[in-house]
């Protein structure tokens, strides 16, 4: 098995043991930030506003 083939077997097997860990989890949202963004970018300051109450989760 060369190094291409291993690197797709790795990847998959993380993706399954993913899916596993969050299969119960329900509809949910991931954001990433960035370091990068200045404080005074309007981006930045969208982002410091999430969750908005409308993306709230359900209960159950």
């Amino acid at each position: 098995m060369d190094s291409a083939d291993w690197d797709l077997t790795a990847i998959n097997r993380e993706l399954l043991e993913a899916e596993r860990a969050l299969r119960d989890l329900g509809p949910a949202v991931a954001m990433f930030g960035s370091s990068r963004t200045a404080k005074d970018d309007s981006l930045y300051s969208e982002g410091s506003r999430w969750p908005r109450p409308s993306l709230q989760p359900a209960t159950r």
